[in-house]
């Protein structure tokens, strides 16, 4: 780690304040709730022809609401919908804590002197530390919530096989659990068969 800090008097407290404001205020606020990562993995084809019924894991009020956007998602891509179907699809929602507590940003600290005097001392340069002149690292290891919603799409009968399945990865933000997966589900029900890498991709508000 190498940190460079130095003490100013009054007379430049003031150049290096608007300095530092611009330090602060020169971070976008980026808004993580409206991006997802979507992955996909294709085992078998999927049939077009084929209904599909869908069913969560368990009939709570959010699994309900979230069936109904995959419902809603898969009819307007044409897929055909039947309680009793060929095909199943199957969806899990989880919700996870992610990364180190967040750390407070901070430049340095300004003291008083008896003397009616002003000393301020500054992180001036630091590849670990905040700093005026690279920014501030602390922010970078805030903790985020992040929900995960996963899917498959088996066969109902014969070899019951597992034809494709794809999950969704979108930080929960101020959003309800129930909401989050449902903004993320058409961006996953558009993947439905296909084979994807990971990808961000922005959620329809």
């Amino acid at each position: 780690m190498r940190t460079n800090r130095t003490t100013v008097n009054r007379r430049t407290l003031l150049a290096v304040l608007v300095l530092a404001a611009g330090t602060l205020g020169g971070v976008p606020a980026v808004d993580a709730a409206h991006k997802a990562v979507v992955r996909a993995f294709a085992y078998h084809p999927v049939p077009t022809e084929a209904g599909i019924a869908v069913v969560p894991w368990d009939d709570s009020h959010d699994n309900l609401r979230i069936r109904g956007a995959f419902q809603e998602a898969l009819q307007a891509r044409g897929r055909l919908l039947d309680a009793e179907g060929a095909l199943l699809l199957r969806f899990e929602v989880l919700v996870r804590r992610l990364g180190p507590a967040a750390s407070e940003p901070s430049l340095g600290s300004v003291s008083g002197g008896s003397g009616g005097g002003v000393t301020a001392q500054f992180n001036v340069w630091s590849s670990t530390e905040d700093s005026l002149l690279t920014g501030l690292h602390g922010r970078a290891g805030r903790r985020s919530t992040v929900l995960q919603l996963e899917a498959t799409l088996r066969e109902r009968g014969g070899e019951r096989r597992v034809l494709w399945r794809g999950e969704a990865q979108t930080e929960l933000g101020d959003m309800g659990r129930a909401e989050a997966a449902m903004r993320v589900v058409p961006a996953l029900a558009a993947r439905l068969g296909e084979k994807l890498t990971a990808t961000t991709v922005t959620l329809t508000p």
